[in-house]
């Protein structure tokens, strides 16, 4: 019995410890930016090294946690379980479509047959 080619269209959902991670890091990123505006008033002119290491400080944790929240996105995709948020693309359409096995739903690589259980695809 040959297998069919199921679509999967990659809609948001929200939730999950993606979407915590991304709150959080957006909320890091504006307390860093705001509080770096205090050393400014407090001390003046040697005031801004302590200002830009906060920003620095706060632009790096915003990357570390934006990067582990997508990491929990390709996991979760990969492992066919639904995920919060969307993950990035460089420059590809607005929606792409992900191809799955209709016999195991794992997702497709080849255009031939299933990795997953060996099913052969049918053309449509």
């Amino acid at each position: 019995m040959a297998s069919r080619v199921q679509e999967q269209s990659d809609r948001p959902m929200f939730g999950g410890l993606e979407g915590f991670l991304d709150v959080v890091a957006w909320i890091i990123l504006v307390a860093g930016v705001v509080l770096a505006i205090v050393p400014i008033f407090l001390l003046s002119f040697s005031g801004i090294v302590p200002s830009l290491s906060i920003v620095v400080a706060a632009t790096l944790s915003w990357v570390l946690l934006r990067a582990a929240a997508e990491i929990l996105r390709l996991l979760k995709h990969i492992a066919g379980l639904p995920y919060g948020g969307r993950i990035s693309k460089p420059n590809g359409p607005e929606n792409s479509v992900f191809l799955r096995c209709s016999n195991c739903n794992s997702l497709l690589h080849s255009k031939l047959s299933c990795d997953a259980c060996g099913e052969k695809i049918q053309a449509e």
